[in-house]
């Protein structure tokens, strides 16, 4: 089974990036824009692993988490 990662990141070229070397390595990533995009996404997706930007307009990564 394919591990399953969500990257958020506010900056989309940073975000991007990040996911195609993932999926390059086998992951299977979905990107996320906001902090509160990613908790959408977390409850569709359900990651495995979110790999966050610290600092985001919206919210930051310890209130996502």
């Amino acid at each position: 089974m394919t591990a399953k990662l969500l990257v958020v990141d506010d900056e989309p070229r940073t975000a991007e990036l990040t996911a195609e070397v993932l999926r390059r390595a086998g992951y299977s990533v979905d990107v996320a824009g906001s902090g509160s995009e990613a908790l959408e996404r977390v409850r569709s997706v359900s990651p495995d692993l979110m790999l966050l930007d610290y600092e985001m307009p919206d919210m930051e990564a310890p209130e996502v988490l």
